[in-house]
This record gives C-alpha cells, sequence and structure tokens, in this order.
C-alpha cells in the first residue's frame, strides 16, 4: 500500500488533484477534488485534464497539479 495512515489511523495520506481554470485575474480553481493513492495516477489523470482540444480561449486554459494531503478513512480515494 502506498499510502500511510496518520493520526492514530483516522487519517489517511493521499495525493490530491487540483485543476486551475482560467488566465490571471479570472482564474478559478475547481472546488471538487479527486484523491489517488499513487503520485503515478494523479499525475496521469491530472496531465489528461488538461489538455484542451478544438478552438481554444483563455478562459479554457487549464492549470493542473498533485499535492500530497491528509484526507479521513473513507473518503473516495482512486
Amino acid at each position: 500500500v502506498s499510502y500511510r495512515r496518520l493520526r492514530g489511523g483516522n487519517m489517511i495520506q493521499v495525493f490530491m488533484l487540483i485543476v486551475i481554470i482560467g488566465i490571471g485575474a479570472e482564474r478559478k480553481e475547481v472546488e471538487e477534488k479527486m484523491y489517488f493513492r499513487s503520485i503515478e495516477l494523479c499525475n496521469e489523470v491530472a496531465s489528461h485534464v488538461a489538455k484542451r482540444w478544438g478552438y481554444w480561449q483563455p478562459t479554457d486554459q487549464a492549470t493542473t497539479y498533485c499535492v500530497p494531503h491528509a484526507v479521513k478513512k473513507g473518503t473516495l480515494i482512486y
């Protein structure tokens, strides 16, 4: 298992996917979060989420990255 239990077993160390849409002052962080046991899987999903097809506009810009994060046991983890 590639994740750790924290705080007496109530928390699990995972990787959280952060998605930001837009450019400059118009940037907005997507509130919904996804959690992954593996940094490799998180990074792979991040790269796919950031791709854009078709006619691109600055408001379509997506920035994605993964950061370590602790979540409660029972949280949906991919």
